[in-house]
């Protein structure tokens, strides 16, 4: 791993383009890997594509931007902010088991897709990733490595 990595910047898109964007790039690679891909009709639903793979499991996925902090690490967000209403309050939602199997991330620094399995993620809200350079801390960190491109998972 390169530790003098440099991140992209942030794209200058608003935060729902990243996130669309981010939503083509992962379908586009399930896609490649030969598996039926669905989207949904309207915004704020629990999954983003449900994936349909070849023993014919249905997978709710739930796609997010991994995106580059400054500490040099990059961070995945594993819940949504959700309105309700015009003139609702905005809330933080966290998903749940039963609403995403997987989390879908993907990441413009390295053009790499992580599939994450809901359980791994032990309900946390965002997950720390170190891809371009070495954890800068002693304790253990999330190993990212096994997920890169692990369609299979699928």
């Amino acid at each position: 791993m390169d530790t003098q990595a440099i991140a992209t910047p942030r794209p200058n898109l608003s935060k729902g383009n990243i996130g669309e964007a981010a939503r083509q790039m992962i379908c586009a690679r399930l896609l490649f890997q030969g598996l039926n891909v669905y989207m949904p009709l309207n915004e704020d639903t629990p999954v983003d594509l449900l994936i349909i793979n070849n023993q014919n499991v249905v997978r709710k996925c739930q796609c997010k931007y991994i995106y580059p902090t400054i500490n040099g690490s990059h961070e995945i967000t594993l819940c949504s902010i959700r309105k309700n209403g015009p003139n609702s309050k905005a809330f933080r939602h966290k998903y749940t088991e039963e609403e995403v199997d997987f989390f879908l991330g993907y990441c413009l620094d390295n053009d790499s897709v992580y599939v994450i399995p809901y359980e791994v993620t032990n309900g946390r809200q965002n997950l720390k990733l170190w891809i371009l350079r070495n954890p800068i801390i002693n304790k253990p960190a999330f190993d990212q490595t096994v997920y890169k491109n692990a369609f299979y998972l699928l």
